[in-house]
């Protein structure tokens, strides 16, 4: 989701995965040097992680955090545990705005909530991320591209399988019959 920056540049508006503004993440300034340290590093990216979670928003993670969003990116690129980490982060960001998405499709709008819940917004996030989800499921899963596709192709063999025993007993059957 992109952030939406006011005009006169006293702030930004930012949106969770669902396309619904969060509130004013206060001034548009890049949280850097001194003032950001006041906590140790890995509890800001424990912060991080944690409101990734909740919100597949990047942008909205790191203002949370007090991290510039440069920086995660840095961390990002130069630790495959924090790699991996972010993208499992996403992944449960993902499958959370998923289950909340199917859930308000088949209920309905729930007449407590004062926000409106942007479901075509939802939907367009899920499909464009969704080769990530599979993908990070995929390596969470000890699978490489080669297994998957052999999987597929047993899957296959035993459909085709199932198939020919199907077609051979309906052609006893009519055999019996005729």
């Amino acid at each position: 989701m992109a952030d939406q920056f006011d005009p006169a540049g006293k702030g930004v508006r930012v949106r969770d995965a669902a396309g619904r503004f969060v509130g004013a993440a206060g001034p548009a300034r890049r949280i850097s040097g001194k003032s950001a340290a006041r906590k140790p590093k890995a509890d800001r990216r424990e912060v991080f992680l944690a409101r990734l979670q909740e919100s597949s928003n990047i942008t909205l993670a790191c203002h949370l955090a007090r991290v510039d969003t440069g920086t995660a990116y840095r961390e990002r690129r130069k630790k495959p545990g924090f790699d991996a980490a972010w993208n499992a982060a996403l992944l449960i960001g993902y499958e959370l705005l998923e289950s909340e998405t199917l859930a308000r499709l088949r209920k309905g709008e729930l007449k407590t909530d004062e926000r409106k819940y942007d479901i075509p917004n939802a939907l367009r996030l899920l499909k464009a991320h969704a080769e990530a989800a599979a993908a990070e499921r995929a390596r969470q899963e000890d699978l490489d591209e080669q297994d998957v596709l052999d999987s597929i192709d047993a899957m296959i063999d035993s459909m085709r399988e199932r198939a020919a025993a199907n077609a051979a007993i309906i052609a006893e059957a009519a055999d019996d019959a005729g």
